[in-house]
C-alpha cells in the first residue's frame, strides 16, 4: 500500500508541506453510533468472544474495555518518530471483524448497492509492478487488480483490494458497522501487553503472517521465508499469527483503512484521551489522508509491526495490497447481532430484517460528492477537438502531489453563507472569466452550498481557518450528465483562439488557469478556475494524460476557447472555485464573475471603508 522506509520521508514531508497536521486526538467526534439504552443486567462479553454479522456473515471478536499502551516503546530500533511516544489509551467496549472483508462480501455489497468503487472511476489502481517500485496499474479495481498489466480474477476468499477509503467506509456504514478507530485497531492487535506483533514477540514467519517471502519477487523480500504465497493469501490462512482476542490477519496479507485521518503528531497529544480519533475522521474521502496499519505482503518484518503507522498523500489512493476490516461498538450494536461463545449462541436474537446502515457524524470538510454512481454519459465524447500549447514556466511538482492545483488535497468545510449572487466591493477587472460561460445556456445556476477551503501555513501553520472571504467553493445545479464549459474571458493566449490551458484533470475535477504558466502561484499572476464533481471530457483527458506521460519534461498541455465544452457534471452539483494570483476569490461575487446579470450599484466610499477587512456585502 506505500513505499518502503526510504521513501516514507517524501510522504511525511509532502503532508507537512500540504499542512496535515489533524486534530487533536481525542478532539474530533468518532465514528457515530445510535446505541441502544443500556440495561442494568446487561454484561459485557467475555474478551475474545466470537459473533456473526448477518448483513455479510462476517464473524467478529469482542475486545473488552480497558487500558493499553498504544505506541512504540522508546527501544524499538524500527519504530519511527510518528509511533512515539508510547501512551497509555482507555477504550470502551467494542467488536472488531476476525478477518479482513473478502472479495465475496464485497460483490454482495457492490451487488447490493451499485456501488462503483474510486479506482473503477479513476480507470486504474496502484501495486509494486516490478518488484521495487510502486507504480499505477491502469484498469485496475477490485475487480482485477491486476488491470491491464497483470489481469486476474481475484479469488472470493482472499481479501478485497484497491479499494479507497471511502469505499471501505461505505461497505462498513451498509454492513451496519464502521471502520475502527486507529486505538480500537492496535489494542486488538496488541492487547494490553504491549506485542510488537500480533502473536507475541516472536520473529516473523511463513506460519504467521503473509509478507515478503522468496515467492513474492519483492526486492526487499527474505529469502529465508516461505508462507505460500507470492500475493494475496486467503483470508483466516495464518491461524498462528492471531492476536490476543482472536484477530486474524493484523499483520501483512494486506494493509487496512481505518477510521482516523493521518496526523504524524497525534500521539503528542493523546495522553490522558478515552477513546481517541483523529478527526475530522469520515470527513473527506476524497480529501483528507487517512490512516493504513498492519503492512502487506509486500512487506517485510519491519512494516507489519504493530504499532507500525502508514498513509498516503492522496486520500483517494488504492492500491492491489489494500484492503480493510470493520468494527461495531459493543452497546450500539448489542440487539443487532447473535453473539457465539463456544458455540452457544446467546440471548440476543437475529433481526427479522437486515440492520439499517449506522448514520456517521456531518462532515467538517466536504469532498467532491460522486463516488458511487458515475452518469453513462461521462465516457461518451464531447465531440471537441483540443490541441496541445507549449507553455512557458514548468511545474516542479506533479499537479496531482501539488495543493496549490488540486485542491481535493486541501480540503474545504461547509460554511453557513447567502446561497446567491452577493455585492462585495472593490474594484473591478473587466477582464476577469465569467461563470456564466460554464453553462451552455450563459444562466446564473441555483447555488445549492458554499465551502471555505483550507489555507495551508507551510511547517509552522499547517492546515488553518481560511480568512480571506467567507466562500471560496460554490455549489452549482446543474443536471447529471450536463455538458460543462470553460468560464469565458476576452483575452486569448494563443493567436486569438484559446484562452486557457488544463493544469489538472482528474476523475472529478478540472482545474483552468488563464496564462500560459504551468503553476498555481501568488509570484505568477493569473486567473485560475477550479472545478470539482465533474468528469472531464475522454478527449481532453486523453490530451492531458499524454502531456503528463513524461511529467518532469513537459512543455506542452492542453488549451481550450473560452464557452468550450470540457466536462460533464457527475451529479445535481458541480462545485465552482475561482483564484486570482492564487488567492481564493468568492465565486459568488456579481461585479466580478457575473457582470451580465449584475444590476446592483457599485460600493459607495463609505461601504469600502467599513466593511470588514474590506469587503462588503
Amino acid at each position: 500500500m506505500v513505499a518502503r522506509r526510504r521513501r516514507s520521508w517524501v510522504v511525511t514531508a509532502l503532508l507537512a508541506l500540504a499542512g496535515h497536521d489533524g486534530a487533536a486526538a481525542g478532539a474530533a467526534t468518532g465514528p457515530a453510533e445510535a446505541p441502544d439504552a443500556p440495561r442494568a443486567s446487561d454484561a459485557p462479553p467475555a474478551a475474545g468472544a466470537v459473533r456473526v454479522a448477518p448483513a455479510d456473515g462476517m464473524r467478529m471478536v469482542f475486545v473488552p474495555a480497558g487500558r493499553f499502551t498504544m505506541g512504540a516503546p522508546s527501544a524499538d530500533p524500527a519504530a519511527e518518530a510518528q509511533e512515539r511516544p508510547a501512551h497509555a489509551v482507555e477504550l470502551s467496549g467494542y467488536w472488531i471483524d476476525e478477518t479482513e472483508v473478502t472479495h465475496r462480501m464485497f460483490a454482495a455489497f457492490v451487488a447490493a448497492t451499485g456501488h462503483t468503487t474510486v479506482a473503477e472511476l479513476a480507470g486504474r489502481t496502484s501495486g509494486f509492478v516490478d518488484g521495487r517500485h510502486h507504480a499505477a496499474i491502469p484498469g485496475g479495481s477490485w475487480r482485477n487488480p491486476g488491470g491491464t498489466v497483470r489481469p486476474a480474477s481475484p479469488a472470493p476468499d482472499h481479501p478485497v483490494v484497491a479499494v479507497a477509503w471511502a469505499d471501505a467506509e461505505a461497505y462498513c456504514r451498509w454492513a451496519g458497522r464502521r471502520l475502527p478507530t486507529e486505538a480500537e485497531w492496535e489494542k486488538a492487535a496488541r492487547g494490553a501487553g504491549g506485542r510488537r506483533f500480533p502473536w507475541g514477540d516472536a520473529p516473523v514467519d511463513g506460519t504467521r503472517a503473509n509478507t515478503a517471502d522468496r515467492a513474492s519477487g519483492i526486492g526487499w523480500a527474505d529469502p529465508a521465508i516461505d508462507d505460500g504465497f507470492a500475493t494475496t493469501a486467503p483470508v483466516g490462512r495464518f491461524a498462528a499469527g492471531a492476536g490476543p482476542f482472536g484477530t486474524l490477519d493484523q499483520a501483512g496479507n494486506v494493509w487496512e483503512w481505518v477510521w482516523d485521518r493521518y496526523d504524524a503528531r497525534a500521539y503528542d497529544r493523546a495522553v490522558g484521551v478515552r477513546d481517541p480519533v483523529v478527526g475530522p475522521g469520515g470527513a473527506a474521502p476524497a480529501a483528507v489522508p487517512h490512516v493504513l496499519r498492519g503492512g502487506g505482503f509486500a512487506d517485510d518484518a519491519a512494516h507489519v509491526r504493530s504499532t507500525r503507522r502508514a498513509t498516503n498523500a492522496d486520500a483517494r489512493h488504492t492500491s492491489n495490497d489494500g484492503g480493510f476490516r470493520c468494527a461495531a461498538s459493543w452497546l450500539a450494536s448489542r440487539a443487532a447481532l447473535p453473539i457465539l461463545s463456544r458455540a452457544v449462541v446467546w440471548h440476543t436474537p437475529v433481526p427479522t430484517t437486515p440492520p439499517r446502515p449506522t448514520p456517521l457524524p456531518p462532515p467538517t470538510v466536504v469532498p467532491p460528492t460522486a463516488v458511487a454512481t458515475r452518469p453513462p454519459a461521462c465516457d461518451q465524447p464531447i465531440g471537441e477537438g483540443y490541441r496541445l500549447l507549449p507553455i512557458t514556466h514548468e511545474a516542479r511538482l506533479d499537479p496531482a502531489d501539488d495543493p496549490e492545483v488540486n485542491i481535493a488535497l486541501r480540503g474545504w468545510k461547509a460554511v453557513d453563507e447567502a446561497r446567491r449572487l452577493v455585492r462585495i466591493c472593490g474594484p473591478v477587472d473587466g477582464d476577469a472569466p465569467q461563470l456564466d460561460g460554464l453553462f451552455g445556456d450563459r444562466r446564473v445556476p441555483g447555488f445549492t452550498s458554499t465551502h471555505a477551503v483550507y489555507t495551508l501555513g507551510g511547517r509552522a501553520g499547517g492546515r488553518t481557518e481560511p480568512t480571506a472571504w467567507p466562500v471560496h467553493l460554490a455549489g452549482m445545479a446543474t443536471a447529471p450528465g450536463e455538458v460543462i464549459r470553460a468560464p469565458r474571458r476576452g483575452p486569448d493566449i494563443d493567436s486569438g483562439t484559446v484562452h486557457a490551458i488544463v493544469l489538472f484533470a482528474d476523475h472529478d475535477s478540472l482545474t483552468l488557469k488563464y496564462t500560459r504558466e504551468d503553476v498555481v502561484l501568488a509570484t505568477n499572476p493569473g486567473y485560475a478556475v477550479h472545478l470539482e464533481n465533474v468528469c472531464p471530457a475522454p478527449e481532453l483527458t486523453a490530451q492531458y494524460a499524454r502531456a503528463r506521460r513524461d511529467f518532469g519534461r513537459r512543455r506542452e498541455l492542453p488549451a481550450v476557447a473560452s464557452h468550450q465544452p470540457v466536462a460533464r457534471s457527475l451529479g445535481g452539483e458541480i462545485l465552482v472555485s475561482v483564484r486570482d494570483s492564487a488567492s481564493f476569490m468568492d465565486p459568488r461575487s456579481g461585479k466580478d464573475w457575473w457582470v451580465d446579470h449584475w444590476r446592483e450599484p457599485p460600493c459607495g466610499l463609505w461601504e469600502r471603508l467599513m466593511a470588514p477587512g474590506g469587503r462588503g456585502w
